[in-house]
């Protein structure tokens, strides 16, 4: 958090504390300096300062301001913070919501409805990439419209299979709402009873859910994220975290098929015949 926060007020201390500004160190090694020199600066991206373009349109140059002064999006910081636990509980909540926006948030919860309350006037904030959902970072409990939302951007490692978050990039965006996210995903549906006889795919995912809640409900859906791209036949984005190559469907119940409740993330067994996706927009709640 102190680099990326810092990074275009960073000088280095030499002896008899003489400082220099890291920028014109940086330019110096680019004008005069020796290449043997530039490893040291392949190793510290994350220090250098983040460019501005006063030429952009307005609603790009908010963005850039944005990260110029040493922010980073909601889905990036989860990924970076999700490799390193907080030393104290709560804490992992407060450095993120410091390393996306000024003000710091003590909750999950409350850190989530920012992201679509009026102060967040800005387009990047009510949006997030699908793909960053796939993981198996803890969800907020028991809250309307919140049940997708990370509650910590860490993993629990003690407790068996785990698989770590990344930020999705490339993958379609979705919208942040009090009504929950919404966004197009690769889906599958099929009832939550399944019978004897039924594939074994849908015995296999209710297994899953039995193994966290007895609740029944009526209908499941199997989640994938869709790659962002132009192209004639929607395209999966694949998990590419701790899951050895194998798919990664997030997996969501409901009783109306209008509003589907995050349940968690399940990782295909390939010897499993995937059923069968298509392209449609659900609404997480």
């Amino acid at each position: 958090m102190e680099a990326l926060r810092g990074r275009n007020h960073i000088y280095i201390l030499f002896q008899n504390d003489k400082v220099m500004p890291f920028l014109q160190i940086l330019e110096d090694v680019c004008q005069e300096g020796r290449i043997d020199l530039a490893v040291l600066f392949l190793n510290t991206v994350h220090l250098l300062p983040s460019p501005n373009d006063e030429d952009e349109v307005y609603p790009a140059k908010l963005y850039t301001d944005w990260l110029a002064k040493g922010f980073v999006s909601v889905e990036e910081s989860a990924g970076l913070l999700s490799h390193r636990q907080a030393s104290r509980p709560g804490d992992d909540v407060v450095i993120w919501s410091l390393l996306v926006g000024e003000k710091a948030y003590h909750s999950a919860e409350s850190f989530w409805r920012s992201r679509y309350s009026h102060d967040a006037d800005t387009h990047f904030r009510h949006v997030l990439n699908t793909g960053f959902l796939f993981s198996s970072a803890p969800r907020i409990q028991h809250r309307k419209g919140l049940s997708w939302a990370l509650a910590r951007p860490t993993c629990d490692r003690t407790s068996g299979r785990f698989f770590l978050g990344g930020d999705g990039h490339r993958t379609k965006l979705a919208s942040l709402s009090g009504k929950g996210l919404r966004g197009v995903f690769g889906v599958s549906i099929f009832p939550y009873a399944a019978e004897a006889g039924s594939d074994r795919y849908q015995i296999e995912v209710k297994k899953f859910l039995q193994s966290m809640s007895k609740r029944p409900y009526k209908w499941v859906v199997l989640l994938q994220p869709l790659l962002d791209l132009e192209m004639d036949h929607p395209t999966a984005y694949r998990y590419r975290g701790n899951s050895a190559s194998l798919p990664l469907f997030g997996v969501c119940v409901s009783n109306d098929r209008k509003g589907w409740t995050w349940k968690g993330v399940f990782e295909w067994d390939l010897r499993i015949l995937l059923p069968e996706f298509h392209e449609e927009e659900i609404l997480l709640v």
